[in-house]
């Protein structure tokens, strides 16, 4: 991508975060409930309870609250959870190495799954194979990744109990482990062990995130192929006398790929 629309895309993000951050706290304040009533004990005074909404600044108008709460934010401060009565930024520090290791398993198995079912499926156009594989990414992608995961709970879970369906690894490893960067940890410092807790546990959950996925990838690489398959310069290769697959390979899928890099990066 040209630096220049990159910096144009970045910029157009601004106010677009801006807005989302306007509606979604207009919602939050809008909505039934009082995140006051959430953090007293019962039987507290209406003097402790207004101390503390002055204390978060909730006595004040939307507007202000507002204001408040972007620089706040702008500074990297984003308040206490009601919930967990911890600070927001060291909860989400201590589940993005988890998070991230769950989307980069997911997305690989998504791109791995749903390419070979898209070369497969535009190399047998017309053919039940095509058919088929067209058919269970249509049925596969119309269920959301949520519901996936409940069928594999159920199925590896229950039925052929064959996978961990909670956690991260085996809990008699987790205090070798430690926290963070798990999957990069194993596998530098040659942990089999942990290294294998952990891809039975997070088979399940990046198959789940990875199904729907890998059903719209094979869906556009497919189109894209066959769209590169009747280009004139792979009519070319063919009267050059190449074969299927390195037609197939090495001069459709190069440029058909372009289209589900950018929905693998969406």
């Amino acid at each position: 991508m040209h630096p220049l629309a990159l910096l144009r895309r970045v910029l157009l993000a601004v106010p677009t975060l801006f807005g989302v951050a306007v509606v979604v706290f207009v919602l939050m304040r809008v909505v039934p409930g009082d995140p006051i009533a959430m953090m007293i004990p019962p039987g507290a005074s209406s003097e402790d309870v207004a101390r503390l909404r002055a204390f978060y600044g909730l006595d004040k108008g939307i507007a202000e609250q507002f204001l408040i709460w972007l620089k706040e934010a702008s500074q990297g401060h984003f308040g206490i959870s009601i919930v967990f009565k911890q600070d927001v930024m060291s909860l989400i520090g201590d589940k993005l190495a988890a998070t991230l290791e769950l989307g980069s398993a997911a997305m690989l198995i998504a791109v791995i799954l749903g390419g070979a079912a898209g070369i497969a499926s535009a190399a047998r156009h017309g053919r039940w194979l095509a058919s088929a594989i067209d058919t269970v990414a249509a049925m596969v992608q119309a269920i959301p990744d949520f519901l996936w995961g409940l069928v594999f709970i159920l199925l590896f879970g229950v039925l052929l109990p064959l996978l961990p369906i909670s956690g991260r690894l085996n809990p008699a490893l987790s205090e070798q482990a430690g926290t963070g960067f798990v999957l990069l940890s194993a596998l530098v410092h040659f942990r089999g062990e942990i290294l294998g807790s952990l891809l039975s546990h997070l088979l399940a959950p990046a198959l789940a995130l990875a199904l729907p996925v890998a059903a719209m990838i094979s869906r556009v690489l497919k189109a894209s192929m066959q769209e590169a398959l009747a280009s004139e310069y792979v009519m070319l290769a063919r009267l050059k006398g190449l074969s299927g697959v390195r037609v197939l390979l090495a001069e459709a899928l190069p440029n058909a790929i372009t289209p589900t890099l950018s929905l693998s990066a969406v």
